[in-house]
């Protein structure tokens, strides 16, 4: 992934208004992850309490070598605070830093264990 790539990625889960409670945009949000995760990863989306989680592995084990936890809900904020604003080498938005900005990278890591043991 390029920093082009990121700051993309980062931009579109930024412009989610994923509020806690907000069901049907955090949907929209792990939507998009799912579509960023190669079609090779197991995923599932599950129910927990009312709130939808998706959970994606190279593996169909339930005890896999490697973790990576991440949420994409945020505290509520002005609507302008959902657009990503790039200042010299500083990005700033709801959720840039807790945790959107992992996302990609973690996506990527994933993608990219998938991929070498396909290889």
């Amino acid at each position: 992934m390029n920093k082009t790539e990121f700051i993309n990625q980062l931009k579109k889960l930024v412009s989610f208004e994923t509020v806690t409670g907000n069901v049907a945009e955090n949907a929209k949000a792990l939507d998009y992850i799912q579509n960023l995760i190669t079609k090779t990863a197991i995923v599932k989306r599950v129910q927990n309490n009312g709130i939808e989680v998706l959970i994606a592995s190279n593996t169909k084990s339930m005890k896999p070598n490697i973790a990576y936890l991440v949420h994409a809900d945020v505290v509520s904020a002005q609507p302008k605070q959902f657009k990503l604003n790039l200042i010299k080498d500083k990005a700033y938005g709801r959720g840039v830093s807790d945790m959107k900005f992992s996302i990609p990278m973690g996506v990527e890591l994933l993608n990219t264990v998938i991929s070498k043991r396909q290889s």
